[in-house]
């Protein structure tokens, strides 16, 4: 919200109305449960990863919950999807998966809901995750359920006409 106002200030002095941006408490909402997460994993020195698409789009709302994040003394890292790479990440004798040697407590997916997403090692590096003490949100189950929920109602004939997806071929 604090970058969005300045856009919105900039844009004032400047003359020109500018984007909208609408108030997103997304990051607020969801803070406290992380850090709850975070603290229950009981290591001060660990980050929260995020991972996220080269093209975030959302990236109002990511710097928002980094600010966050930093409020509440938690360390994050942004993890590219294209940057992922099997020399990058591992999970230790202790199952505490490292990435670039920074240990995550938490691997918050902000991308790989899709199957076409799992490139780049992508589907090892959430094998480890799911495998080591991080807290993966969401969960790979999470994940799938969403995928094979999308499949269902892309597949009804009826969901499909009401929002103009006739195209689309399941």
């Amino acid at each position: 919200q604090n970058v969005s106002r300045a856009l919105q200030h900039f844009y004032a002095q400047t003359g020109d109305a500018g984007p909208h941006f609408a108030p997103n408490d997304y990051a607020r909402f969801h803070q406290a449960s992380f850090v709850r997460f975070y603290e229950a994993y009981g290591r001060p020195n660990a980050a929260i990863g995020i991972v996220l698409a080269d093209a975030e789009v959302n990236v109002f709302e990511v710097v928002q919950f980094e600010a966050l994040m930093m409020q509440a003394g938690v360390r994050t890292l942004r993890i590219l999807a294209s940057s992922i790479k099997q020399a990058r990440f591992r999970v230790d004798d202790s199952s505490r998966l490292l990435f670039d040697g920074q240990e995550l407590a938490i691997v918050y997916y902000r991308h790989m809901y899709d199957p076409s997403h799992f490139v780049h090692d992508c589907e090892a590096f959430s094998v480890a995750a799911e495998l080591s003490a991080a807290l993966c949100i969401p969960s790979i189950e999470a994940q799938l359920l969403n995928i094979k929920l999308n499949q269902y109602l892309l597949a009804n004939g009826d969901v499909k006409a009401a929002y103009g997806l006739q195209h689309i071929d399941t």
